[in-house]
């Protein structure tokens, strides 16, 4: 019972309530000992809201730094820096940089997809094929950092974006096999 009281008692002071549940994560974003208390003490589904939340502070601070300096200057360290944590809390969600590149890949993948969508209707197929090489040459325009990163920096990116689920769903929207 003063486990629980306790572990109650740093929650509240972390900032955790029904109105707000990731605040305290929010608050103590340069302590990374809170942080772990906090973690380690809040119920299940709480914490994975939690690592949701940090695995997506993970990718958009890649991906800022991706758009920003280029795929080459993407390092752990630069994304902790990023997101006020330590290094090694971002191997708790990605085992490597290149897990991080991965997952950044198929998110793209699935965003150039997604921009296929709409041109599926076209009923001409000599049409359609034209407005899909025009919207892949404007996303590769309008995203240059991604589109060199899906298929012109490792092989392996564009294998995890072709093998992403989410990715294979938007391509059957786009074939009509869905």
């Amino acid at each position: 019972a003063e486990r629980i009281d306790r572990a109650r008692d740093l929650l509240q002071q972390a900032g955790y309530g029904p109105d707000n549940p990731l605040r305290f994560e929010l608050r103590y974003n340069t302590l990374d000992d809170h942080r772990r208390i906090a973690v380690a003490l809040a119920p299940a589904p709480l914490y994975a809201q939690i690592k949701d939340h940090l695995r997506e502070r993970i990718l958009d601070a890649a991906r800022r730094i991706v758009m920003r300096e280029g795929f080459a200057a993407l390092s752990m360290r630069k994304i902790a820096d990023a997101i006020e944590y330590s290094p090694a809390t971002l191997y708790l969600h990605f085992a490597s940089r290149d897990e991080i590149a991965r997952a950044l890949c198929a998110e793209g993948y699935a965003q150039l997809l997604e921009t296929f969508v709409p041109l599926a209707q076209i009923a001409d197929p000599t049409a359609r094929l034209k407005a899909i090489g025009r919207a892949y040459v404007a996303f590769g325009v309008a995203h240059p950092e991604t589109y060199r990163l899906i298929f012109m920096e490792d092989p392996s990116y564009t294998g995890a974006a072709l093998g992403d689920a989410a990715a294979v769903v938007v391509c059957a929207k786009v074939t009509g096999d869905a």
